[in-house]
């Protein structure tokens, strides 16, 4: 991400895509700094799970699987 951050035409903004919260600040943002038109978004959030499905909990399958 840090070489990311040096280029003119990109900007970073953490998010994180399970608080509404954060959601909401980061379409305030976009909107701020575009005036509301929004050219490219390239989202890379996701979870890694290192184990067998079966293994994880269930409340954490529901929470992240679906």
């Amino acid at each position: 991400m840090s070489n990311l951050s040096t280029l003119s035409n990109v900007t970073l903004i953490p998010t994180d895509v399970t608080d509404t919260s954060s959601i909401n600040a980061t379409v305030t943002v976009v909107e701020k700094a575009t005036g509301g038109r929004l050219d490219y978004l390239v989202n890379n959030a996701g979870i890694a799970i290192c184990q067998p499905l079966l293994g994880v909990n269930i409340v954490d399958a529901k929470k992240y699987c679906l």
